[in-house]
């Protein structure tokens, strides 16, 4: 049409569409990288492993799949239209986006071997089991961080990333309370100690990407047209 707001409406899209496709690439990534650090740093290290082959397969099927929809489905930022256009030849791999990739990626593999750890003082399979639930959880908890990476986590969620969150919730806690699930996935049965260690660990992803938001310590340009 006709209409000047059109074309202003079109660029809010464009960078809308461009932003939830970041998203969704930081966070997988990160989840990925951290599994990654995970294995790596516990065979370097000696540690044994921490993680079954149905584990890891496991937890990217309910993490890489429905929160990465549902990132790609964000609505748009109060300040979109604030920030400066961003050049067309930069690459889609910014140093600030491989910066969040890695501190992140860090962040869950350090969090999954601290439950790991916590675990082997048991059993094996205690380790194995920690480990798992916290890979899981955490980088459930984490797509909320990537919603955003200058404003909080805390603003109000989609219909579709609290969807995405209960059924992945889900989906894992029935593969650590079904008795038959526990025996297909060799995991072993929690105490509340351990279930209580579990959560801390997983629900840490959000005070400290929170504190880093804060901070601007994110990589992330704020900076007006």
């Amino acid at each position: 049409d006709d209409n000047f707001a059109t074309i202003v409406g079109a660029v809010a899209q464009g960078r809308v569409l461009y932003m939830n496709i970041l998203k969704a690439i930081q966070f997988l990534l990160s989840s990925n990288l951290g599994e990654v650090l995970l294995i790596f740093i516990a065979t370097v290290l000696n540690l044994g492993s921490p993680l079954l082959p149905i584990h890891i397969l496991w937890v990217n099927l309910i993490t890489d799949s429905l929160p990465a929809l549902a990132l790609g489905m964000e609505p748009a930022e109060p300040d979109v239209m604030d920030r400066p256009p961003r050049d067309p030849r930069s690459p889609i791999f910014t140093r600030p986006l491989l910066l969040r990739v890695i501190y992140q990626g860090m962040m869950i593999a350090g969090l999954s071997l601290a439950a790991y750890l916590s675990g082997t003082r048991i059993s094996p399979d205690t380790g194995h089991t920690m480990a798992f639930a916290v890979l899981a959880f955490s980088q459930l908890v984490h797509a909320f961080n990537v919603r955003s990476n200058t404003h909080s986590a805390f603003s109000k969620p989609t219909f579709w990333m609290i969807l995405a969150f209960f059924s992945g919730l889900a989906l894992q806690l029935c593969v650590l309370l079904v008795p038959f699930l526990r025996g297909l996935f060799h995991v072993a049965a929690l105490t509340p100690a351990q279930w209580g260690l579990t959560v801390l660990l997983s629900l840490m992803p959000l005070p400290f990407v929170e504190m880093l938001k804060a901070l601007g310590v994110t990589g992330e340009s704020r900076t007006r047209r």
